[in-house]
């Protein structure tokens, strides 16, 4: 059985950076990874991805009609949503 390290630390001790892949196919074999390379795999939450996304696509209509308030608040949310998030991955 592999060694569990922390995570985004690689087996020579280097930080690797954050990824964040889809919760397709691709991943069914993760433990795999997890036993060959003893790199923990983490999956965030959809909704809040699905929202992120959701959000960037209103602030993006708000900036193209020049809706300065609106865009501002759009902004506000995906600010709570990436720190939400970065908290989430990092429990």
């Amino acid at each position: 059985m592999a060694r569990l390290r922390p995570a985004g630390v690689h087996t020579d001790g280097c930080t690797l950076t954050q990824h964040s892949w889809d919760r397709g196919m691709e991943l069914a074999g993760r433990q795999l990874l997890t036993e060959a390379t003893g790199i923990a795999v983490f999956f965030a939450a959809p909704e809040l991805s699905a929202q992120r996304a959701d959000t960037a696509t209103l602030l993006a209509d708000a900036e193209g009609r020049d809706w300065g308030e609106e865009a501002a608040r759009h902004r506000r949310l995906l600010e709570r949503l990436d720190q939400h998030m970065t908290q989430t991955e990092a429990s």
